[in-house]
């Protein structure tokens, strides 16, 4: 699979962000449309210059739960 491909597979159909804080309020207003409090955070994208949002690995979730339980 080429770097094109590569990078219409992880970045196409997703909202993109210029920064942090723009995709921050992206979040927020998701969630206002939606109603869902589902665990959403924004990360840079390694294929394109943009951030996107979404669902945090299994592994940092469990590492975040920990945090807070203590």
């Amino acid at each position: 699979m080429g770097k094109k491909a590569v990078r219409a597979k992880k970045c196409d159909g997703k909202a993109r962000y210029e920064n942090e804080r723009d995709a921050w309020r992206g979040i927020t207003r998701l969630r206002n449309a939606t109603g869902k409090t589902e665990f959403i955070i924004p990360y840079r994208c390694g294929f394109c210059p943009f951030f996107h949002v979404g669902h945090p690995p299994a592994k940092v979730r469990r590492e975040i739960a920990e945090m807070v339980m203590t």
